[in-house]
């Protein structure tokens, strides 16, 4: 992670937090797997592109989901739902957009 952030290349720092969030998560590890999820977002904010804040979105929300913080896992999916939407509102038209979308999921 550390070359990725010294390149400025955002992605495969976001990638790599996001498989460890989600890695945690699915090991039973919720607490430590929200704050890596929680960096993650972060990150996505200040460097990604509009599919990885959706995908970044994501990770806080299933677990926040887990923790039975329901209200705030049904946020994070809304948040998520609104970068795919302006993602196909930016991509209308364009003939890789099915692709750029799917990336997401």
């Amino acid at each position: 992670m550390r070359l990725s952030r010294d390149l400025g290349a955002g992605e495969p720092e976001l990638d790599a937090m996001l498989f460890l969030a989600l890695h945690l998560h699915r090991a039973g590890d919720d607490d430590t797997a929200l704050a890596h999820a929680e960096q993650c977002w972060q990150v996505a904010e200040q460097t990604g592109g509009r599919s990885q804040r959706a995908k970044a979105i994501l990770a806080p929300g299933h677990v926040r989901s887990s923790l039975n913080r329901l209200t705030e896992a049904e946020a994070a999916y809304q948040q998520a739902l609104a970068q795919v939407e302006d993602i196909l509102n930016v991509l209308a038209g364009h003939p890789r957009a099915g692709f750029e979308v799917s990336r997401i999921f």
